[in-house]
């Protein structure tokens, strides 16, 4: 989930340079803005979005906002002006706000604190590895659309989208079916690896 969350940050840096100014009536000021706003948008929806979580189940919580997430990404492709841009930026931030804290309270459930140090340095790198990737797709993009142009008519920045929209739902199916909000529900599991985990979380007074 980290690798998607960063994809997204990237994203929008990486389509200034791919002719996001050219299909999209946006001013530069405009554009820095989306970065603002985004974040407006992200602070907003904490607090609710907290509540929500904890009434719906962190795991339902986390599929809907990825599926939301999804759409919204997917509607960069056919904004054009930068209204668009900045309404698709705050809901966008708003559908993300809530995941990385219902994640973390998913990953204290089963692990305990000595071991969630390595889990939180797999979910940063994965981060990290999202730009690496994002940027050699990106180029790889750019390149392409110079030697004519790309399927559909599209151009690099919104084919950028769609490649992340992509990566979105093939990470969001698996996780509906098999993310569990709490050990007892893990179908990866078995019932002995399911007390296990939950004794150790319990003698650790870790969880939340």
């Amino acid at each position: 989930m980290a690798f998607l969350i960063h994809l997204d940050k990237s994203t929008l840096s990486q389509a200034s340079v791919m002719g996001l100014f050219k299909d999209v009536d946006i001013s530069k000021s405009q554009y820095n803005q989306l970065f603002t706003i985004f974040f407006a948008g992200y602070l907003i929806a904490l607090w609710p979005g907290a509540i929500l979580a904890q009434r719906i189940g962190h795991k339902q919580f986390i599929v809907i906002s990825l599926f939301l997430w999804a759409l919204l990404l997917a509607l960069h492709v056919v904004a054009k002006t930068g209204a668009q841009m900045m309404a698709l930026r705050f809901f966008l931030g708003f559908t993300e706000s809530q995941i990385v804290p219902s994640t973390t309270v998913l990953h204290q459930a089963f692990f305990p604190p000595k071991k969630s140090p390595w889990v939180q340095l797999l979910w940063w790198a994965s981060g990290s590895f999202a730009n690496v990737l994002l940027t050699m797709v990106a180029y790889r993009l750019i390149e392409d659309a110079k030697a004519g142009p790309l399927v559909g008519g599209l151009a690099s920045w919104k084919w950028l989208h769609i490649i992340c929209v992509i990566l979105t739902f093939i990470v969001v199916i698996p996780l509906a079916v098999w993310l569990p909000n709490n050990p007892s529900r893990a179908k990866w599991l078995t019932t002995r690896e399911k007390v296990q985990t939950i004794r150790i979380i319990r003698d650790e007074h870790a969880g939340i």
